[in-house]
């Protein structure tokens, strides 16, 4: 019985995978990750440093899949 749920859910989606092939986006996203941080006066003592912020890059590969009108999934892949 614990893997009813999931067999429930497989056999829901593989009979409405024929409608959901043309309800399926892909995308991509990127950016620039910017973080301000501070240590308290004893930490600093402790590592010997000032940090004040950090920068990097976000890039992400997306799916869309369509339920309905108003539902959708959006699993993605993120690098950040």
């Amino acid at each position: 019985m614990k893997h009813f749920p999931r067999c429930t859910l497989f056999v829901i989606l593989m009979l409405s995978a024929s409608g959901l092939l043309a309800q399926i986006g892909f995308g991509l996203r990127g950016g620039v990750h910017l973080a301000k941080w501070a240590l308290n006066d004893e930490a600093r003592e402790q590592t010997g440093t000032d940090p004040e912020s950090i920068s990097g890059i976000v890039a992400a590969a997306l799916l869309e899949i369509r339920l309905s009108d108003n539902l959708a999934l959006q699993p993605e892949l993120s690098f950040i």
